[in-house]
């Protein structure tokens, strides 16, 4: 048996030992990779050992033997053809671990963390754990990186209407009614209690692999909002800074000033509350965001910045409660 190692002109490295037939390939082989004939290349791998090896090298002429005819019924019976062999099937040599641009490339939605803020991570976390699966299980080279590169355009996508359904709450805002007209709200899916000054408007948007519950109460230049993600559980998103550093980035965005942050802890949960200048500090804003197991929760207050001192904005804040302290 001759071992034979071949490299594809894809970059694709196969071996195997064979028997040569004639000191040549009995069979053809192909790239299990591309498909690429590698018949020929194998052929110079067999003539290259065969001529290393002692005596494996053909004389310089011919010789002659004659041999004295066989009686008809000593004759040797012919020897039957040889039955075709099954083409032989190569190891192929698995990298055991991605080339660290091949990490770079399935990890890049990850960056809209950095600026989309929870929800940013989310759709980018997801996108990732997906590239990842498609990438190892894809055996085409370009359709590994095709499929994974929509994937992440998907979930920029995906962000970009979430952004967009979240600034839809905040359009037409308008002023909040007095604190003793403020009725409480309940939510049995959402687990939490608040009041509100009027009945808030329930909506849901599905984004990939997750929704957007929000429910907020609107009116010209102020609103009073409380929203929640489901995260999937194999994302594993935990109470980290990084956690409440990208929803705090998330919440500035590009036009946001960050006027004061603090950790706080909501019915025994650790998370951060933020008092921000937008809409060229025409809107004050305070959020209260935390996380329950796989659920993240926001409470916001958005109004006029001649109204930041309101009571309205705490007594607000203040009356969220959760149903069920465990259920989460």
């Amino acid at each position: 048996m001759i071992p034979v190692k071949i490299q594809c002109g894809c970059g694709q490295r196969y071996a195997f030992d064979v028997e040569p037939v004639n000191g040549r390939m009995p069979s053809s082989i192909a790239c299990p990779a591309c498909g690429t004939n590698g018949t020929d290349a194998a052929n110079e791998v067999i003539a290259q050992s065969l001529a290393a090896q002692p005596g494996a090298a053909p004389s310089a002429g011919l010789r002659l033997q004659t041999v004295a005819a066989m009686p008809a019924a000593c004759a040797v019976p012919p020897v039957p053809p040889a039955l075709p062999r099954k083409p032989i099937s190569p190891a192929v040599e698995q990298k055991s671990k991605l080339a660290w641009y091949e990490h770079a490339w399935i990890a890049l939605p990850i960056a809209l963390l950095g600026v989309g803020g929870a929800i940013g991570g989310a759709c980018g976390g997801a996108a990732w754990a997906i590239n990842k699966t498609v990438f190892k299980k894809t055996e085409n080279p370009v359709l590994r990186y095709v499929w994974t590169g929509l994937i992440s355009v998907s979930a920029v996508v995906a962000y970009l209407a979430l952004a967009m359904f979240l600034l839809s709450l905040l359009h037409g805002m308008g002023a909040a009614s007095s604190s003793n007209n403020w009725n409480l709200f309940t939510s049995q899916e959402g687990n939490f209690s608040a009041l509100f000054p009027g009945e808030p408007k329930e909506k849901t948007q599905n984004e990939l692999v997750f929704k957007v519950h929000s429910f907020a109460f609107e009116k010209r230049n102020t609103a009073y909002l409380v929203l929640y993600v489901d995260y999937p559980e194999k994302l594993h998103v935990s109470p980290t800074e990084q956690t409440f550093d990208g929803a705090r980035n998330g919440a500035l965005g590009k036009d946001g000033k960050l006027l004061q942050e603090k950790s706080i802890t909501i019915e025994g949960f650790p998370g951060r509350e933020i008092q921000v200048n937008k809409n060229k500090g025409e809107a004050f804003i305070v959020d209260r965001y935390f996380l329950a197991a796989n659920r993240m929760y926001q409470i916001m207050a958005v109004v006029p910045k001649q109204d930041q001192s309101s009571t309205n904005i705490s007594y607000f804040l203040n009356s969220f409660s959760l149903l069920k302290k465990n259920a989460q």
